[in-house]
């Protein structure tokens, strides 16, 4: 979110749906909303509840009148004005360009400030600092 954003968020808040054998700690069902000093405004969703067959994870952004959806990292969905689908027989989910960009920064110097390199963590442990405070009622 942070890298589609451009930017770290200034406000995250978190909300689950907790079972009675569940915590905070365990279970698998949340919501994070995160909100941009850009206006931009994101949603990150995880369940466990989905269909078996769903698509496991989707990147959807509105942005101008155009929706661009990234389903399961194989198919780009671009609506709006020009209409156009992208597929891919592979999903690449950048994992082999992360640990390549990874030992090329190790070998000529980090070209990522580390603010950015810890944004997505701090918006994780402020987003789990929500959850704690929804089931205190707070």
């Amino acid at each position: 979110m942070n890298f589609l954003a451009g930017e770290s968020p200034t406000r995250i808040t978190a909300r689950c749906i907790l079972q009675e054998s569940e915590t905070i700690h365990s279970q698998f069902n949340f919501m994070v909303n995160l909100e941009y000093k850009n206006r931009a405004l994101g949603t990150v969703m995880y369940t466990s509840y989905a269909a078996p067959g769903s698509s496991r994870e989707k990147i959807t952004v509105y942005q101008g009148k155009q929706t661009m959806v990234i389903d399961v990292f194989k198919k780009l969905l671009i609506r709006g004005g020009v209409k156009k689908t992208h597929r891919s027989r592979f999903a690449d989910m950048g994992h082999r360009a992360e640990l390549d960009h990874f030992a090329v920064s190790i070998k000529r110097g980090f070209d990522i400030q580390p603010p950015n390199l810890l944004a997505a963590s701090r918006a994780s442990l402020q987003a789990m600092d929500s959850l704690k405070n929804e089931k205190k009622g707070l």
